[in-house]
């Protein structure tokens, strides 16, 4: 009996229908899809445009999204998800719910729409199944109670993903039996009806939408009349009649035989095939699929229904794009194989589309990984979409002699599809050698081109080929050992295609009045016959309600013959208002007299505003650099703004989303104004970003000029991004020419740079122009240069300087005058504001007095403006301390520039308390950290033998090292024993070296006595079990020189290091007047500054002095915390020992001892050995410092990259004062391990 009305039942009322903004692939626009009568392709009711599906497969849990009401785990190894990885990819302005929901899926749809993907593979219902976490239910207890919100929450979703020109491919069952009987056991009973019409009502309203009745259903699960009866109720109740498949059970031995059953079925209007076209089993037939296809289309047609053929779960793609694959049942493939083996193969077999089930299964999160694979099927359906591939027919046989490619088995070889006698289509997996293709039963003359599947264009010329028997397709226009496709249509037969001459038209709005924007509509491929188009507009950002343009709609016509382009007229509305640039739609449809729609059915016109810039303004060079972040100017379709590529500068940067190779109408000018005060030649570098496609001219270009320059500099030129792919780099030239780059003579005054798009899915992230003169490349591309300041006419204000110091004195007060600087501008009077701040320094130590106040120029004054801040001098012993300097509030039009803060350090001159401890580097934080810190440092000295050595299992022979087991790092030889070394200026060879990591080294040196057994200490350098760095000794190892490997280019490695806890040496000097050189060398991010220990050796008296002189190389350290914050300044005191008192006979002069650069006088008095006689450098460290930082003391050398240690004899050697670069590393490392043993290592 019929249930009790309730409320609404018999009222009346009204609601208001408007247009929608549908546009481009949006199928809101296009009508229902449905099958196409006696066609093997799904059609668009509406436009009439036939429809070839490019899908994602994975992850069939796609609604397993934890935003989603009641949405929950069901099985650990596919967990729910909020699509982290696309974010990213929500818009302002998309969909939310339930207060900024959903971000994650939507975010998903338009990445996937963004690289055409038009399909999507989901199940509606999977419990007891793989995923177990998606359903339409109040609660897994009850399968007739439907979760309402949950359920508007999937629609806002899939009305999202129609407006992206996402198809949905709703999957009904899933193949596990816990799954496919959850429902009425398995049949047709109440509970599945249910779940049919709650489907159909929620969701049968949008027009692209497919209903798959079971995951591998066919022949291993149900009866095929018991699925012919869910497809019979499916279509009872959808009143839309969407199309309806089944889908196969890989299993399935022979499969046009499974599918033989739904033949001619009133029902379906698909078949979902998965098939493995790479995997042979015996007895069966070809399964590849030109073969698989081909008996099924001949059976569903045979039978008076003709079906569309989906491939679904093909082969499984890797997330790698090469040409790896495996074969077998479970098939996993790389992308470019996928290009060759299967999306080209299923295409021109006569598929009607393919999806891609991916190695990430259901726990696909992150499309970009395949983003590949997306690339290559849109190009793949672009292509399709110029040739009316829904009236073709596969027509293999035509081709012979073409090459197989060879990395499938069977091989596979190319196929065609073709209206014969009018247009073929033909895939070469491998063009080495392309055959010839018969046209015997063909007459006329037709055009041959080459389409590139892996960039998406037609390359090298178009030529024409007659038809009456074989012709021979000859070489493709390069890279013959990949894929090509061919295509070659007759002239003069077909009604032609309709479609915009350009994606993208535009027009400049002007002030007031009026402008017409004439747009052109091409008739290609055919002249037969009259025909007619219809045109319309419809509103994108530029709307009929803003008055930015006016509706325009109507119809063109050809007559028979006619190839000439039409055009017609849209009037855009001038007016004064600074806004965006904006853009309208322009949209083809009804294509009458036999004629089709072209891939360019829709278009933008962009109205460019002319009134002003909505970018930040005008950046002021500084010192020669401008930085300018791409984002920094509003986005202009077709450029989009994403985040999604990590290690972008700035908040975002700009994909372009189509290609545009005429610079005679660009796409997206994006631009830029920059003033220069140093006028001269600077370059311009743009970092970018391009994906991984193996071709060198794709996606990796834009459109580049100068405004109003003479020349090529104010046209547009095409700057090409060279370096690796999928990576952020800076490599910008003029085209592929890698000694071009660009560069610009500027005058002072102000600029205007415009890029405009030219190829797809390049990014470009940031900007910079620099005077090569003034700043280094490698200074310009420091990403974390900040974007420079905005100009103005007023000009720019900041501090004279970032840091400023004066002594504190100790007593009464000091000033210290601080100056603000005015460039770029001195229009009018401005005004900045000035303040202080505490900083260790402090107004309630009573440090400094509190300063603020206003700074002002006059018109014309350009002038530095000063101010002045009271210090209170002290006695008390402390380190020194800082405070702040702000600038803010600019007034008058004028700009703060980059150095709107500043610090004022007030040196202490009172000593220094202790406050620290040595091991661990502690202090207690009200004293601060200082002190000296003394450090006996190693020193060098090679001298070696050409021989063969074996050191504690190490091996050093002919010249090379080899690591042996459990030897991380190779450290220093330390030479003892009852023999003295002789050494002679003339014979020795010497260099540093240290061994690591088994790489080989080799030194050739002279000076020791050939068959002599000297005494050795070896030190290794490894990590413990618990990451600390161990130092190992080998003890006292004998080294033997052995004669037999003489040679010039023979040697061994002998690298000495004299460490604090070995044993001095003696030496036998030659000449009674030594003179040498050491350096400290210190080390990069070293825990404590170094002293040197230098032994001197025993001379004999006379009147000559053995003099040593030291150096710090870099005379500014920088001194740094764990933050890398300023945190102190170093003192040097240079000291001899035992200064004369150990040793009567020595006479020790020392000068400048407390500065970087001391020289040392020794004078022998007596004969005799001498003492050990230490050099030493006490290093301070000043500053306050909190007690859980660390101090790093970075000293360089600007001489070279690599750091020593030690002692070098100048006199006894030529020797060599270049550094080894690689070594580096472990210098560090022997000396981190000297500091403090439970430090963990660095990683060389």
């Amino acid at each position: 009996a019929a249930g009790t009305s309730t409320h609404f039942d018999g009222e009346s009322g009204s609601f208001s229908v408007s247009a929608s903004n549908k546009f481009g692939d949006d199928f809101r626009g296009k009508g229902l899809l449905k099958l196409a009568p006696g066609k093997h392709y799904l059609q668009f009711s509406g436009s009439g445009q036939y429809w070839i599906k490019g899908g994602a497969d994975s992850p069939e849990d796609f609604l397993g999204y934890s935003d989603f009401d009641n949405t929950v785990t069901g099985n650990a190894t596919f967990p729910v998800t909020n699509y982290p990885a696309h974010l990213g990819d929500w818009n302002a302005g998309d969909p939310t719910w339930q207060s900024g929901k959903g971000k994650g899926i939507i975010g998903v749809i338009n990445y996937l729409g963004l690289q055409r993907v038009n399909s999507l593979y989901f199940l509606t219902m999977n419990l007891g199944g793989d995923g177990q976490n998606t359903h339409p239910f109040a609660s897994t207890s009850s399968d007739v109670i439907y979760d309402c919100s949950k359920l508007d929450q999937w629609g806002i979703v899939f009305d999202h993903a129609q407006m992206k020109g996402i198809l949905l491919q709703i999957v009904l069952n899933e193949a596990e039996a816990a799954n496919r009987t959850r429902l009425d056991g398995g049949a047709l009973g109440t509970e599945r009806k249910l779940f049919y019409r709650e489907m159909t009502a929620r969701f049968a309203h949008v027009n692209g939408l497919m209903w798959n009745i079971c995951e591998e259903g066919i022949e291993t699960f149900y009866p095929a009349s018991l699925l012919m009866s869910f497809a019979d109720y499916i279509k009872s109740v959808d009143p839309y009649d969407h199309p309806i498949g089944i889908h196969n059970w890989i299993k399935a031995n022979d499969i046009d035989v499974v599918f033989a059953d739904f033949y001619g079925h009133p029902s379906f209007d698909y078949l979902s095939m998965q098939h493995r076209g790479s995997y042979i089993r015996a007895g069966y037939p070809d399964p590849r699929y030109p073969t698989a296809l081909g008996d099924i289309r001949a059976g569903t047609a045979a039978a008076g229904k003709p079906l569309a053929l989906m491939g679904d779960e093909l082969e499984w793609v890797l997330p790698s794009d090469d040409e790896a694959y495996t074969l077998g049942i479970y098939a996993k493939c790389g992308m470019k194989w996928q290009r060759k083996s299967v999306l080209w193969q299923f295409y021109l077999s006569g598929g009607a589309g393919v999806k891609y089930i991916v190695e990430s299964l259901l726990n696909t999160h992150d499309f970009r990984v395949y983003e590949p694979m997306w690339r290559y099927t849109r190009y793949a359906r672009n292509f399709m979409d110029q040739i009316p591939f829904a009236d073709m027919v596969p027509s293999h046989n035509l081709l012979t002699g073409e090459s197989t490619y060879a990395k499938s088995d069977p091989l596979i070889s190319g196929v065609v599809l073709a209206k014969p006698g009018e247009i073929y289509a033909i895939q070469l997996p491998n063009a080495s050698s392309t055959g010839t293709l018969n046209l015997s039963g063909a007459s006329g003359d037709f055009t041959k081109r080459w389409y590139n599947p892996r960039t998406g264009v037609f390359e090298g010329a178009t030529t024409t080929i007659t038809g009456g028997g074989n012709v021979s397709l000859g070489p493709p226009p390069s890279s013959s050992s990949e894929d090509w496709v061919v295509l070659i249509e007759k002239i003069g037969v077909s009604p032609g295609m309709f479609q915009f001459s350009a994606s993208y038209y535009s027009i400049t709005e002007g002030d007031s009045g009026t402008k017409t924007l004439t747009v052109n509509v091409t008739r290609t491929g055919g002249t037969v016959g009259a025909v007619s188009v219809d045109y319309n507009t419809s509103d994108g950002s530029a709307t009929l309600g803003d008055n930015d343009y006016e509706n325009t709609s109507s119809t063109l016509n050809w007559a028979n013959g006619d190839s000439s382009n039409k055009t017609f007229t849209v009037t855009v509305n001038g007016d004064t208002d600074v806004e965006n640039s904006e853009y309208f739609n322009l949209i083809l449809s009804n294509p009458t007299g036999g004629a089709t729609l072209g891939p360019q059915n829709t278009a933008i016109a962009m109205i460019n505003d002319d009134d002003g810039t909505t970018s930040m303004g005008v950046f002021q060079e500084v010192g020669g650099l401008v930085v300018m972040e791409v984002e920094s100017t509003s986005v202009v379709w077709p450029w989009v703004e994403e985040t999604a590529i990590a290690g972008y500068t700035g908040s975002s940067y700009y994909r372009m989303t189509i290609n545009d190779f005429d610079p005679s109408t660009p796409s997206g000018e994006l631009s830029y104004r920059f003033l220069i005060s140093n006028p001269g030649t600077y370059r311009l570098r743009i970092r970018g970003w391009k994906p991984d496609v193996g071709d060198i001219g794709a996606h990796n270009d834009s459109w580049v000029k100068l405004v109003g320059h003479p020349g090529d500099e104010g046209v547009y030129n095409k700057v090409f991004m060279g370096g690796a792919a999928g990576v952020w780099n800076w490599d910008t030239t003029y085209d592929l020419e890698p000694m071009r780059k660009p560069r610009f003579n500027l005058s002072a005054g102000e600029h205007e740079l415009r890029i405009a798009g030219r190829s797809d899915e390049y990014v470009i992230d940031r900007i910079v122009l620099y005077r090569e003169d003034l700043v280094t490349t490698s200074q310009a591309s420091n990403i974390n240069n900040p974007q420079s300041p905005i100009a103005s006419e007023q000009g720019m204000l900041q501090f004279s300087a970032s840091n400023y110091s004066v002594l504190e004195g100790n007593g009464g007060t000091k000033n210290v005058t601080l100056a603000v600087t005015r460039t770029g501008g001195t229009t009018g009077t401005v005004s900045v504001d000035y303040a202080t701040s505490d900083g260790t320094a402090t107004l309630a130590d009573n440090d400094y007095e509190t300063a603020s106040g206003t700074l002002i120029w006059t018109d014309g004054d350009s002038g530095n403006k000063t101010f002045t801040v009271t210090l209170n001098g002290d006695t008390n012993e402390e380190n020194t301390e800082y405070f702040n300097l702000t600038l803010s509030n600019a007034t008058g039009g004028a700009a703060l520039g980059l150095q709107v803060t500043a610090t004022v350090a007030i040196t202490n001159d009172d000593g220094a308390p202790l406050g620290w401890s040595y091991q661990g580097w502690t202090n207690d934080a009200t004293t601060g950290l200082d002190g000296s810190f003394p450090y006996t440092a190693a020193h060098h000295f090679c001298n070696a033998h050409p021989g063969s050595v074996t050191v504690n299992g190490v091996d050093f022979t002919t010249g090379r090292v080899t690591s042996g087991s459990g030897w991380n790092v190779g450290g220093a030889i330390h030479w003892t024993g009852d023999t003295s070394v002789n050494i002679t200026g003339d014979s020795a060879n010497i260099a540093d070296q240290f061994l690591y990591g088994g790489e080989p080294r080799t030194v050739q040196f002279t000076g020791l006595t050939i068959g002599k057994t000297y005494k050795a200490s070896f030190f290794s350098v490894g990590w413990d079990a618990s990451g600390r760095i161990q130092l190992f000794s080998s003890g006292g190892n004998d080294l033997v020189l052995d004669q037999d490997y003489y040679g010039n280019n023979n040697g061994i490695v002998i690298s000495y290091m004299y460490l604090a806890s070995a044993a001095s040496q003696d030496f036998t000097i030659t000449k009674t007047t030594e003179v040498g050189t050491f350096h400290l060398y210190a080390l990069a991010n070293q825990e404590v500054p170094l002293v040197v220990d230098p032994t001197l050796p025993s001379v004999d008296a006379g009147p000559d002095m053995i003099s040593f002189s030291g150096a710090v190389v870099e005379l500014d350290p920088n001194v740094v915390n764990n933050d890398n914050e300023p945190k102190g300044t170093l003192t040097y005191l240079w000291t001899v020992e035992p200064d004369g008192i150990g040793d009567p006979d020595l006479d020790v002069v020392i000068t400048d001892a407390d500065k970087e650069d001391a020289s040392v006088t020794i004078t022998k008095t007596a004969t005799g050995t001498a003492t050990v006689v230490t050099m030493k450098l006490d290093v301070t460290l000043e500053g306050k410092n909190p007690v859980a930082d660390s101090m790093k003391i970075d000293v360089y050398d600007d001489a070279c990259a690599a750091v020593r240690i030690g002692l070098d004899l100048a006199d006894i050697t030529d020797f060599d004062e270049n550094c080894i670069t690689d070594l580096k590393d472990l210098a560090v490392m022997l000396a981190v391990w000297l500091v403090d043993n439970s430090l963990t290592a660095p990683v060389p």
